[in-house]
Order: structure tokens, then sequence, then C-alpha cells
């Protein structure tokens, strides 16, 4: 496309834009708040419809009550159609279309979100470009974990800082539905209430959407996440055809989260169904489910590599509210979901998670190592501690691991549902 045909989409997307009242978008208050260096690029990096846009989109209201003219902020989601598809002298011409729309930010400070980047292949060298040349702030999202580990660490070259974000955490979740009562106090009204929302948030999850949503279309919803999970961020990006074998996956994937799952006896499973498929394709499926932060997988702790590369990992949804939208009877599940949910509270601690097999074969959920320190500590959720026998039972592996591994531990179940860090062993 001419300088001319840029500018004038770039003018087009850009009003369309400014005419949004963001100020009726922005109703919550996300725990996460975007640290921005001067020269470097913003990054937020995570699934589909967690609340990305909304901290670009807050962001760019701190802007518009600081006085910042419309004409040096400019937001693009690349899932646009006139956008697709584009590559990375597509983006340069662009945006060089929106300095020739408003010519005066070559001598000003301007403010670029450029949202879903990953869909535009080679964008890396065009933000460098910009960062290298002009007086702009860019901030960007992109729901690939390839982002983080080879994208931005590598084609940025240290010109990046970036933020994982996630569906809303029980905290956030109790804002959310204007329960801010329930945040403090230990009385019983406030423990039942509290114990109650997170019953609730257990099976829903945190997409705002889906919170906010009537409770006969949340499962509806939920499943149509999964399917443009699949549809853009896996069988689109990597070319896969009809990817009847990825839905199956993915069901399987759901269905048994909170569980260990090897490829070498599923891929026997579905050799015996007479369906056909190869070991290395479905260890792609399972990379790309991966790489869009869909699904987590867990190695079991141990200072063996043989042992870790011999024992299956566990498999983790990255909100509970999807897993359920693919079982029934998930009530028979709810211990694995609630294993899930605690799961999901470490991530968001950037720690890294293991889960542990004791001498005797009783197992610990997760082996937790801080980035930070290096310090690891143990935790053991138990969703029915009003079961004694499960308490005990529980207790025992958690006792027998730290008397194995050294380390601290610390039991969470649904009543104290309080998931702990590095700083509190």
């Amino acid at each position: 496309m001419n300088k001319e045909i840029n500018s004038r989409l770039a003018a087009a997307i850009h009003g369309e834009f400014h005419e949004k009242n963001l100020s009726g978008l922005l109703t919550v208050v996300r725990k996460v708040e975007l640290k921005r260096i001067a020269g470097r690029a913003t990054a937020v990096i995570g699934v589909r419809r967690c609340g990305k846009t909304y901290l670009l989109f807050r962001e760019i209201q701190k802007l518009k009550e600081r006085a910042v003219p419309d004409e040096s902020i400019l937001y693009v989601n690349f899932e646009d159609d006139r956008l697709l598809p584009m590559g990375h002298k597509d983006l340069g011409a662009f945006l060089d279309g929106f300095y020739a729309l408003f010519p005066e930010n070559h001598d000003r400070e301007t403010w670029l979100f450029l949202d879903e980047i990953q869909n535009v292949e080679g964008w890396p060298s065009v933000v460098r470009r910009y960062l290298d040349t002009k007086k702009t702030n860019i901030f960007l999202t992109g729901s690939s974990a390839k982002m983080l580990s080879t994208e931005i660490a590598t084609s940025l070259r240290g010109r990046s800082f970036a933020h994982q974000a996630w569906p809303f955490d029980f905290q956030e979740y109790l804002r959310l539905i204007e329960r801010e009562d329930l945040l403090g106090g230990t009385s019983p009204r406030v423990a039942d209430h509290r114990r109650k929302c997170l019953g609730d948030y257990l099976v829903n999850g945190g997409f705002p959407e889906v919170i906010k949503a009537e409770p006969a279309i949340r499962r509806e919803l939920l499943q149509h996440y999964v399917e443009t999970i699949m549809t853009r961020d896996v069988i689109e990006r990597h070319r896969i055809g009809a990817g009847t074998i990825l839905k199956i996956l993915v069901k399987q994937l759901l269905q048994h989260a909170g569980q260990s799952f090897s490829i070498n006896p599923y891929f026997n499973h579905l050799k015996s169904l007479g369906l056909k498929v190869s070991k290395n394709t479905l260890h792609e499926y399972l990379a790309y489910l991966e790489d869009c932060f869909f699904v987590f997988t867990v190695p079991v702790y141990s200072e063996s590599a043989k042992k870790v590369q011999n024992n299956p990992k566990k498999i983790y949804a990255v909100d509970t509210g999807l897993a359920v939208s693919y079982q029934f009877g998930f009530s028979e599940n709810l211990g694995r979901l609630f294993e899930n949910l605690v799961f999901l509270e470490l991530k968001r601690r950037d720690l890294e998670v293991a889960y542990y097999r004791t001498e005797s074969g009783r197992e610990v959920d997760f082996v937790c190592t801080s980035k930070k320190n290096g310090k690891s500590f143990l935790v053991q959720a138990c969703y029915d501690a009003s079961d004694g026998e499960t308490l005990k039972r529980e207790a025992k592996a958690l006792n027998e691991a730290e008397a194995e591994t050294g380390f601290k531990g610390r039991l969470v179940t649904l009543s104290e549902f309080n998931v702990p860090d590095e700083s509190e062993f």
C-alpha cells in the first residue's frame, strides 16, 4: 500500500478508536500495573480475553486525563480484518502513514498501542526501528509465549519489559461482583459468604466477560473461547488442516485438568479408536496449546533428568471455568479443579512449579521455587478439609515431602484459601 492509502487507513482506525468512551469501559480495578521504562517497549502477554486490551485502554485513559492530544496516540488491533494479512513491511508502512497523517508527531512524544502484535510476522524489527528513531512509547499485547521466550527476549535485545496477564484472581473477582466486603474479616458470616463465592469462582473461572454474563450462557461463552483459541492461536497461526485431532486433544486435556498426561498412552488410545496421528504431531499440538497459554504442563520434581523425562507431566488449564465447560458431573472433580486453582495462584506469583512424589508413593501437588532468590517450598491443595481422612492423608504426604526435601510446606484449603509465596517461609 502506498503512503496515501496507509494514511487514510490510519486515519479511519485512529478516528474510530478515539470516538470510544474509554471511561465507561474501565469499571474494575485490576492488580496489574504496567511499568514503563524509557526507551523500552512495554509488553503484556497472556491468554485471549483475560483483559490485556483493558490494560492498554487504562493507559490511554491516563494519557487523556493528562490532556495528551489524541493525534499523538494510536491504538491498533491487529485482528482487524482491514489489516490482515500483514507483514513487517506493511506494519512499517502503516505506522509511517500515521506519522504522515500527523506530521507534528515527528517532533514530539507519541504513544503507540499495538494489540495482538503476534499476528504481524517480523514485527520486532519495526518496533525496534521506531524505538531507535522516534520519541515514542510502545505498548504491545500478544497471546503467544514465544513473545516472551524468543521475540521479546531476543529480537528486541533488551528493548522491552514484559508483564504476564491472567484471568481475574479471586480478589479481583470479588471486586467485580461487588463483594469487596468479603476481602477482609474473619467472622462466621464473612467466612461463609467468602467460601460460597470461592465455590462459584472455582466453577465459573476468572474471565471478566463470563463473570458478568447471565448464568445460562456462561458454559456456551466459555466453549466459544475454547473454539476461538483453537482456531486463531493454533489452527490459523500454525496452519493446521481440519484440526480434528487437535479438538479431541483439547477436550481430553480440559476434562482431565489437574491430572497426569503422557503423549505415548494417549497416542495408543487414539490408535485404538482408529484415529491416525503421529506422536510428533501430538507433541507439537501440546506445545502450541502451551504457547498460547491455554494449558500448562508441570513436571515431577527430581534432581535426576532421567526421572523427570520418564515421569508423566500434570496438566492444568489457564482457567478453571474453561475446564468445567467441557466436563459433565464436575462436582465429582472439585478436588482437581481446586488444585488447578491453587496452581494458577502460584503461577501468578511468578514461581517455577513442579509436583513431588514421596518415596512411599504419596504425591504433593506443588514444589515451588522462587525465580528471585531460588528459595523452594511445598504446597498441598486440599478441597474438602472437613473430611478428616482426606485431611489426614494430604497432611501425611506433605509431612513426608518436608522430611525428604528439607523444604517447608503449607496446606491450602477451600476454607483457608491463602496461597503462599516465598516470603512466608
